[in-house]
């Protein structure tokens, strides 16, 4: 990390001609100390905007228009923070040294990087024009103000620590946001004003019922209401639920939805279109039986689980639970209990290798004109879940398949694809 640097002390009564007629460049990791009796310390920290910090005061004043740089951090030992008006996002890792007992922010920020804010003392209010806070963000505030909604919250943004929230408006990513919060050590509350959201059978849902953002109890059993249509990602991340009901309405399940739950039972409805990635991994589910023909993303059950379908058919799919690479490549996917041969398909462009297997695991040697050298890693944990490729990944998906007595091949539909990871 690039820590500030001291490139002049000015003689207060030069101070006035130099800065009138020498137009500041935009070095990213330099700083001027004003007054060394007072220790000013002032410097660019965006294209259009400026930082000035008293360490008497122990007051930093960011001021000016647009994004704050990411990547830098400001040295000494602040309490207090003010943003004026006119910025817009607050670059990543900036005041992670500093703890922080007042931060005011203006209006026009839209967007709070990673590792913005480590060290909150007291109440930390986010305005209500923030749209997005990303992964660590915020780390130890106890208290904690949403004034808007949370449209675009990163895995973990409101920290570790935190014992209460209010929300102002719609919390579509509050299961991201509080993943690494203790499930029981909580305590959620709306707004006076919020009409956004409402609280029903222990969870939080959009005003009409049709979207469920997050769930606020540990009971054992929980009833999605009939309104719900959808169950947003990360809703019930790590609770200590062991049934689940779905409402006669539930259409989509989101990522990571019922991830890391206790959960042994679930009962699933005749209109479930849809579950997200990793949504049921690590669980205690054991088998399950859809009413419809529901599409999986990568993991959204573990690889001991038996998909069953109430109508069984060739047409109903899996899901992926590895693809991996090393001097063999292992892949694995949910059985089929009715299905007993597979079609495996490894792609990278529009290259492709397809393989017949008769059991839900298979062991390969890498396909070199496929291949060759290969050299990416990717991961669908939840924390980990915002990589990007350096490069085109090969994918590996999977489908039924089975010969008619008539010598007819019979193939089904293929699962969702999951990137082949080193």
């Amino acid at each position: 990390m690039k820590k500030w640097k001291v490139i002049a002390s000015l003689i207060a009564t030069m101070s006035t001609t130099i800065f009138s007629t020498v137009k500041v460049l935009p070095q990213v990791n330099s700083a001027t100390i004003v007054s060394p009796s007072q220790q000013i310390l002032e410097g660019r920290c965006g294209d259009n905007a400026n930082y000035l910090y008293d360490d008497n005061k122990k007051t930093v004043f960011i001021t000016g228009s647009g994004k704050m740089w990411n990547g830098l951090i400001l040295e000494g030992s602040a309490e207090k923070v003010v943003i004026e008006k006119g910025i817009t996002s607050i670059g990543e890792g900036w005041f992670c040294r500093h703890s922080l007992k007042s931060v005011d922010m203006p209006d026009t920020l839209k967007i709070i990087n990673s590792r913005a804010f480590f060290q909150i003392i007291g109440k930390f209010t986010i305005p209500k024009s923030v749209e997005k806070v990303e992964s660590g963000a915020i780390r130890r505030a106890k208290e904690i103000v949403i004034e808007g909604d949370m449209k675009d919250y990163g895995y973990g943004a409101l920290g570790e620590t935190v014992k209460s929230i209010q929300i102002g408006g719609s919390a579509k990513t509050l299961g991201y946001a509080l993943a690494k919060v203790y499930r029981k050590n909580i305590d959620i509350t709306l707004s006076e004003n919020n009409v956004k959201t409402k609280e029903l059978n222990g969870c939080l849902m959009s005003a009409d019922g049709k979207d469920l953002y997050y769930c606020t109890t540990d009971k054992d059993k929980i009833v999605i209401p009939d309104t719900v249509e959808k169950i947003e990602s990360a809703a019930f991340y790590k609770k200590n639920i062991k049934e689940v009901v779905l409402g006669k309405n539930v259409k989509v399940i989101g990522d990571y939805a019922f991830n890391k739950c206790s959960i042994s039972k679930l009962r699933v409805n005749n209109k479930l279109k849809s579950v997200g990635k990793m949504a049921f991994a690590n669980t205690k589910i054991k088998k399950i039986t859809f009413k419809s023909n529901v599409k999986m993303g990568p993991k959204a059950f573990d690889t001991s689980v038996k998909i069953n379908f109430k109508n069984s058919g060739i047409k109903f799919r899996t899901t992926m639970t590895k693809a991996k690479i090393g001097k063999k490549i292992n892949i694995t996917f949910c059985n089929l209990p009715k299905i007993k041969k597979y079609q495996v398909k490894i792609s990278k462009g529009k290259k492709s290798r397809k393989y017949i297997i008769d059991n839900n695991k298979i062991s390969l040697n890498k396909p070199k004109n496929l291949l060759g050298i290969y050299d990416i890693e990717y991961s669908y944990k939840i924390d980990q879940s915002m990589y990007t490729l350096s490069e085109e990944p090969a994918y590996v998906t999977v489908r039924p398949f089975k010969t008619l007595k008539n010598g007819k091949k019979v193939f089904g539909a293929w699962s969702s694809k999951m990137i082949l990871t080193k």
